[in-house]
């Protein structure tokens, strides 16, 4: 059925034998609406179709919707899609070729057992979610909700949301959406699953517009939570952060391959480009991760492992930023250019506490090992008293076709403390 106004609109939802609505112009919407089991939700195109509400939250989602070709519109702070069914089995669930403003929520609840979610072709311009209640804690922090947001909110290990997201922009340049960009969860290792086989994003830029000092929230542009695992992540544009506390990519699931085509830029402090708490076979970086603020550290892996790693570039320019942080076993990193820090010593985010670090090149902590480290054109360090490569852990094959430089006042180049050690290749 076509409507090109809000009586209608209202009709054609209260009317049990329609299944699909074209949406022929745009229409002001005073409050939400929720779809019917089954309706199809579309427009003509993005440009001519839109519905802008006035009041609260958008499009509630219940059993086997889809939307499509559509600006949805409502104020940042609400939501313009979300799921407001409890059903066991909501079926699937297609978002594509939508414009937004507004958050897309889709949490699943405790009474939900499956859902397949596909995500197609996602522009969120802008969105404040930062009074989000639902999260997840780890190691002391909590994570701010994202402008795109999938949650399995159900205790049971046994509820499962199969996921698709093929295009997923969020926010503008130097107009970051306020809150996290993606963030993706399970309820933790012991509940519900998040499985997915492709997350493909474009740009996104966002902001956790958090004070200097808070030491127990963060936020991100992409945010794999626990209970979350995907088979294949593709970064096809560049990801920024901006703020306190803004890591640009953080992982606490499992990811098989993961590829990051374009930046990976930090421009607030403790902004962390790559940070792995959880499990990676193989991550690819094609262009540079640089990061600007305070304690903003290029690559830090704390928990889990990684298999493979390789960076092309890795810059920080903050007082105590390092480079590369490793304090648990991975296999091989590998950076086929350089590995720069500009950095002193400054204060920095560290498992939800604050510390003073220098900004040392690449630092390899007692409990950390890396199995092969290889770096074609060297290490720079600019910062006084900083060290260029420091290894308290263990490095069981290190190869290196450039020079290691350490420029600042009473910084060294290479120190083994304690049981360290490093092996040539």
């Amino acid at each position: 059925m076509k409507v090109q106004n809000y009586a209608e609109l209202m009709v054609a939802l209260d009317t049990p034998s329609i299944q699909q609505i074209t949406i022929t112009d745009t229409i002001y919407v005073p409050q939400s609406i929720h779809l019917p089991k089954g309706l199809i939700l579309e427009g003509i195109n993005k440009e001519q179709s839109g519905l802008f509400f006035g009041d609260g939250d958008g499009i509630g989602l219940t059993e086997n919707n889809t939307v499509q070709n559509l600006t949805v519109q409502v104020s940042p702070v609400n939501r313009a899609l979300f799921i407001s069914s409890i059903h066991e089995n909501l079926g699937k669930v297609t978002l594509q070729n939508l414009n937004v403003t507004g958050q897309i929520q889709l949490i699943t609840r405790e009474t939900t057992q499956q859902l397949q979610l596909k995500i197609n072709a996602i522009d969120i311009v802008s969105a404040d979610v930062r009074q989000r209640k639902e999260t997840q804690s780890y190691f002391g922090v909590e994570v701010v909700q994202g402008a795109l947001t999938v949650f399995n909110f159900c205790t049971d290990n046994k509820s499962e949301i199969q996921l698709e997201i093929d295009g997923i922009s969020i926010g503008r340049k130097e107009a970051p959406v306020l809150g996290s960009g993606v963030l993706i969860s399970g309820y933790g290792v012991t509940g519900g699953k998040v499985v997915a086989d492709l997350i493909n994003t474009n740009a996104i830029y966002s902001n956790g517009m958090l004070p200097l000092g808070v030491n127990n929230i963060i936020s991100g542009s992409l945010f794999i939570m626990a209970g979350v695992e995907v088979e294949q992540i593709v970064n096809s544009k560049e990801l920024v952060t901006y703020g306190v506390n803004g890591m640009v990519l953080d992982n606490w699931g499992k990811v098989s391959n993961w590829i990051a085509k374009d930046n990976i830029i930090s421009y607030g402090p403790s902004g962390i480009g790559f940070v792995n708490f959880g499990v990676v076979e193989n991550f690819v970086s094609k262009k540079k991760i640089e990061t600007f603020g305070l304690g903003a550290r290029g690559f830090n892996q704390y928990e889990g492992t990684i298999d493979k790693a390789q960076f092309n570039e890795i810059i920080t320019h903050g007082d105590g930023a390092i480079g590369i942080q490793v304090s648990k076993p991975v296999g091989e990193i590998r950076i086929d250019k350089s590995l720069t820090t500009l950095g002193s010593k400054g204060k920095t985010l560290v498992k939800g506490q604050i510390f003073e670090l220098s900004a040392d090149g690449i630092s390899v902590l007692p409990k950390g090992t890396i199995q092969k480290l290889h770096i074609e054109e060297g290490i720079r360090t600019e910062g006084d008293g900083v060290v260029s490569l420091k290894v308290a852990g263990q490095i069981h094959g290190y190869s290196n076709n450039g020079e290691v430089l350490a420029n600042g006042r009473d910084a060294k180049t290479i120190v083994i403390e304690d049981s360290g050690e490093i092996k040539n290749i």
